[in-house]
């Protein structure tokens, strides 16, 4: 039964949590000024981040530092494969809807250290207000919502086979 409505919704969690990789959370301009005795220069940093690491790119020289964040990765890769398990444990609703619960907190998870490292971490707390957030977060997301879109049609077949259940 992997042709139904639920695995299509976890197929399309796992389909949005593993292509989440390949795009950057947010971006975000910070223009510092340096002032000296004669005059004022202003400096242009662009600041990206994405789920393996944090860049800094400045634009007077091109070169980037770059801070690894593999929880952030551990948790949307631990999300996919509890999706694709959950496509095949059909048989056992009781066992989906168990899975379903805990990918739905570890998504809620990732998505709280993500707000949380792009507007309180220490690094980044000035001018916080030109935060563009970026197509990345927005595929975490759409799997948070999918995979509670699923969770409701695996309810609904687990009372529908109960209620026939209790007819016989």
């Amino acid at each position: 039964m992997i042709q139904r409505i639920q695995s299509i919704f976890l197929l399309l969690v796992t389909i949005s949590l593993f292509s989440a990789y390949f795009f950057p959370l947010s971006e975000k301009i910070v223009y510092e000024t340096e002032s000296n005795t004669t005059f004022i220069k202003e400096r242009e940093t662009l600041y990206t981040y994405e789920l393996v690491y944090e860049q800094y790119i400045d634009k007077k020289s091109p070169s980037a530092t770059l801070y690894p964040r593999p929880y952030i990765i551990i948790l949307i890769f631990l999300g996919g494969i509890l999706a694709v398990y959950s496509i095949f444990q059909y048989k056992n609703r009781l066992t989906q809807i168990k899975i379903g619960a805990i990918n739905s907190i570890i998504m809620s998870l990732t998505i709280g250290i993500i707000l949380y490292e792009l507007f309180y971490n220490e690094q980044i707390i000035k001018n916080s207000s030109d935060i563009n957030i970026l197509f990345s977060f927005y595929l975490i997301f759409a799997g948070l919502i999918f995979n509670s879109m699923a969770n409701r049609f695996i309810k609904k077949d687990e009372l529908l086979i109960n209620e026939s259940d209790r007819i016989r």
